[in-house]
């Protein structure tokens, strides 16, 4: 059986041939976790981590490596990397593909090809909606893996960004506290979105070396208490601007961790595929 999703096109579309700066536009544009990068025939070529993109941009900096015309680059002239994408054709796009992104590592989202050429993408945000949520009540927020947050303190540098960013585990978002408490959070989109209006406005260098990260933390966030059902959690989610990550916290307010939209789906899993096989996806 074939699953009735239409054609989802994607928020972001980046040429290989595209500046760097385009790239950066672009990158900050939904809170998938890579941009998908295609030839001239609209074929997909492959895939750029916001991670990795942050991390490459930042280490630039750094190095003193950014001057002008980095900007206006083409992206196949640098030395960042291009990873391989898994793309789906759209005649083979099935509820099994979905149940299966669920289980990969890494992505929250698929590209769809037809004939090689890119066009659409899925998102796991999507599988928010197709329910109420209102079963499973019994399973809790503590029987999920609960990731460690990094943080960084509120007036640190952004070095410390940097050096997080570069850990082997690739952190998908950063916590800002103050006094040890979170006091707000700072997603790849943030911060990428920062080092393109502050490259733009120039004295790169500077600006950036002498910023805090409270300058790029979103202050408003979401949580769940760890004693709370993953359906109330899953409902949470939706309200999220990124609607893929959820703070964790104990009945005394301390923040323990997040979990990820991946997570979760994960215990509702017979139920969704359920849902699937009976339900028209919209995209949101």
């Amino acid at each position: 059986m074939k699953l009735l999703l239409g054609t989802y096109p994607p928020t972001s579309k980046v040429y290989i041939t595209d500046t760097v700066k385009t790239l950066l536009e672009n990158s900050f544009v939904n809170f998938n976790s890579t941009i998908p990068i295609i030839n001239s025939d609209g074929r997909l070529v492959g895939k750029i981590s916001k991670v990795k993109l942050a991390n490459w941009f930042l280490e630039k900096i750094f190095r003193e490596e950014i001057i002008e015309n980095t900007l206006y680059t083409p992206i196949d002239n640098t030395d960042l990397k291009i990873e391989q994408a898994k793309p789906v054709e759209v005649f083979d796009f099935t509820p099994e593909t979905i149940v299966n992104l669920l289980h990969s590592k890494g992505d929250y989202e698929i590209y769809i090809t037809h004939d090689g050429k890119l066009i659409g993408e899925f998102s796991l945000s999507s599988l928010l909606y197709i329910s109420s949520w209102k079963s499973n009540v019994g399973i809790r927020i503590e029987e999920l893996f609960v990731k460690e947050l990094v943080s960084v303190e509120h007036e640190a540098s952004i070095t410390d960004i940097l050096n997080n960013l570069s850990a082997p585990n690739e952190p998908e978002l950063i916590g800002v506290t103050y006094a040890k408490n979170l006091v707000g959070l700072i997603m790849m989109e943030d911060l990428l979105q920062y080092l393109y209006n502050v490259t733009e406005d120039g004295g790169v260098v500077n600006k950036i070396k002498g910023s805090k990260p409270w300058v790029i933390a979103f202050p408003d966030f979401s949580f769940v208490y760890m004693d709370e059902s993953v359906s109330k959690a899953l409902r949470a989610l939706k309200r999220t601007r990124d609607k893929k990550f959820l703070i964790v916290q104990n009945r005394r307010e301390e923040t323990l961790g997040y979990i990820s939209v991946k997570d979760a789906l994960l215990k509702v899993e017979d139920e969704i595929t359920l849902k699937l096989s009976t339900q028209r996806i919209k995209e949101r």
